[in-house]
C-alpha cells in the first residue's frame, strides 16, 4: 500500500488503537483537509474516510479508503506526500505507533485480497 493511503488509514484509526496525541490529530486535520480541497469534501474517497473514522475497526472499510484512492492516482501527489510523511513519522513516534502501522491491512491488486497481521503472502505478477 503506498504511504499516502497507508498514513489516511493509520491516521483514522489512531484513536480507536489510543494513539491519538495532539501532533497525530493535527497531521491527520492536515492531510485529511488537503485531500478534501483537492478532491472535494463530497468525493467518494472522502465519504469512506469518514465512514472508516466511524468504524475503524472495520476492515472492509479500510480496503473501501484503498480502492477509492487507488482509483484517484493521488500517490504522486508531492503535497500529499508530505503530508503523509508527517503524519507517518507523528504517529511512528508514539509508544505504539510503529506496530499500529504495521498492522495497517494492504489491499493488494484487483481482488482486494487483505492480508492481515501475522498472515504470509507471496504474490507473483506476470504481463501478458
Amino acid at each position: 500500500m503506498e504511504p499516502i493511503t497507508t498514513a489516511l488509514i493509520a491516521g483514522a484509526t489512531a484513536g480507536f488503537t489510543k494513539i491519538g496525541s495532539q501532533l497525530v490529530n493535527d497531521c491527520y486535520t492536515a492531510i485529511k483537509t488537503a485531500i478534501a480541497n483537492k478532491l472535494g469534501s463530497q468525493s467518494d474517497a472522502m465519504q469512506a474516510l469518514e465512514r472508516l473514522e466511524n468504524k475503524p475497526d472495520s476492515e472492509v472499510r479500510k480496503g473501501a479508503v484503498a480502492e477509492d484512492l487507488a482509483d484517484l492516482d493521488i500517490h504522486n501527489d508531492t503535497e500529499l506526500a508530505t503530508l503523509a510523511k508527517y503524519l507517518l513519522d507523528a504517529i511512528d513516534s508514539e509508544p505504539a505507533g510503529a506496530q499500529h502501522i504495521k498492522n495497517i491491512q494492504n489491499v493488494i491488486g484487483n481482488g482486494n485480497m487483505v492480508v492481515g497481521p501475522g498472515s504470509t503472502v507471496t504474490i507473483s505478477s506476470h504481463k501478458k
